[in-house]
């Protein structure tokens, strides 16, 4: 578990604030903004996946009931769970795993405003996991099932800022029932932390994505126009190791622990070898 103390503030010789409004010195809004629409795309990607399991598609689950892998490689989030957890990736631990993911993106979806209560460290994730395995909060929900993506960097797309809608107690114990069945099988926080920033890192301006891939320099565009004047810029806006050791994670343990190669990769720069998902290779501090 992770000192929240520690989280705090960044040490006057780390902190990199030039907008003077970083949360503890070191979380921007930008970076709040870009983890924000991480985590809401990779949510909404995920169950949009899942959505074939629950139709019964035969082949993304083998006779042991565990994920294929073509069905792993499908869902990005997914390859930031350590292969050595394979064993225990059924349905139910994928569910687990997506709720992990929302209510991350629960904490990234308060106003900046509201300081500490908008940071997702690990410590305050697990505690809130916690609370929900209790029965004391109920996991979150999108108020709107009907939330229209128009792309991975906000731009129209519903989030559900809004009341929680109504939740019976069958979708309460559900998801309570797969929520325990990820953290027993040895599920946690940092994975889904690792796979938002890490995603994000990707595709912003620094990252491998933003430089192999078109349409993800028309999101960064897109994105950097919907903030436009009112969102200052400031040195800690991509400091992505920097805000990853904030929040809890521990570089020596980071993903993509799953390695797929598409067809399309690298294709636009014509470096092979920059094929392969680049891990902790992450810029953007000095």
């Amino acid at each position: 578990m992770t000192d929240t103390k520690n989280n705090s503030a960044v040490n006057s010789s780390e902190a990199n604030c030039t907008c003077k409004q970083c949360i503890g010195g070191w979380f921007s809004q930008r970076m709040k903004d870009r983890l924000e629409a991480e985590a809401d795309f990779l949510q909404f990607a995920a169950l949009d996946l899942a959505a074939d399991l629950e139709a019964g598609h035969i082949d993304d689950v083998l006779p042991d009931g565990l994920l294929t892998e073509q069905y792993i490689s499908s869902d990005t989030s997914l390859h930031y769970i350590p292969t050595s957890l394979y064993e225990h990736m059924t349905p139910a631990f994928l569910h687990g795993y997506i709720i992990v993911i929302q209510e991350i993106l629960r904490i990234l979806l308060e106003d900046f405003t509201t300081g500490e209560v908008c940071v997702p460290t690990v410590a305050t994730v697990s505690a809130r996991l916690d609370e929900i395995v209790k029965g004391t909060v109920t996991a979150w929900k999108q108020q709107s099932q009907n939330a229209e993506v128009v792309n991975d960097k906000g731009g129209d797309e519903t989030h559900g800022e809004d009341k929680d809608p109504e939740v019976s107690d069958a979708t309460k114990r559900a998801d309570i029932a797969v929520l325990q069945a990820y953290l027993t099988a040895g599920g946690k926080v940092t994975y889904a932390l690792d796979a938002i920033t890490d995603s994000a890192y990707e595709k912003s301006p620094i990252g491998g994505q933003y430089r192999r891939h078109l349409h993800v320099r028309e999101e960064e565009a897109d994105f950097a126009k919907e903030l436009g004047d009112d969102v200052p810029e400031c040195e800690n806006d991509l400091a992505f190791k920097l805000v990853r050791r904030m929040l809890g994670l521990d570089e020596s343990e980071a993903g993509p622990h799953w390695i797929f190669l598409s067809d399309d990769e690298g294709e636009e720069d014509g470096e092979e070898a920059e094929a392969v998902y680049e891990g902790t290779k992450r810029e953007g501090d000095s």
